[in-house]
């Protein structure tokens, strides 16, 4: 259970400091605000203007395919046994893949306000990005 804990807060933290990296942090705020108000135009809220978002996620993209699936936690060689390492890279990935699912669907919203359901924004599918991180979904 220790073990566990340990994996979460560890799967946790990768992901936070990669959006940190990124500059998406303080947009996930946002768009988690955004999310509870539905009626709100994401476009029109401070930190969510398509110039903003679409620089944070240019930089989420790039930073995700310079680490890929391997590399997104960086001292993973520290942890005890492979299965261990195996375990926590696997969670972490599914996290931001998960996180880019949801603001996927947030930002292509025809509500959100975006030109083009955000297409200039969202440069990949939740799919490309499952399958860079070597993501396997289940019915979506």
């Amino acid at each position: 259970a220790h073990t566990e804990q340990l994996l979460a807060a560890l799967v946790r933290a990768t992901a936070d400091t990669f959006f940190e990296e990124c500059g998406l942090a303080p947009k996930l705020d946002a768009l988690r605000t955004a999310a509870a108000q539905p009626q709100l135009q994401l476009c029109s809220m401070v930190g969510l203007e398509s110039l903003a978002l679409s620089s944070a996620m240019r930089s989420f993209y790039s930073l995700l395919f310079t680490r890929g699936g391997g590399e997104l936690l960086p001292h993973a060689h520290r942890l005890a046994t492979p299965r261990l390492r195996a375990a926590a890279s696997r969670r972490a990935a599914q996290m931001l893949a998960a996180t880019h699912r949801r603001m996927h669907q947030l930002i292509s919203r025809p509500e959100s306000g975006y030109a083009d359901g955000g297409s200039a924004i969202l440069l990949h599918t939740p799919e490309e990005v499952d399958s860079l991180l070597d993501v396997q979904t289940g019915s979506g």
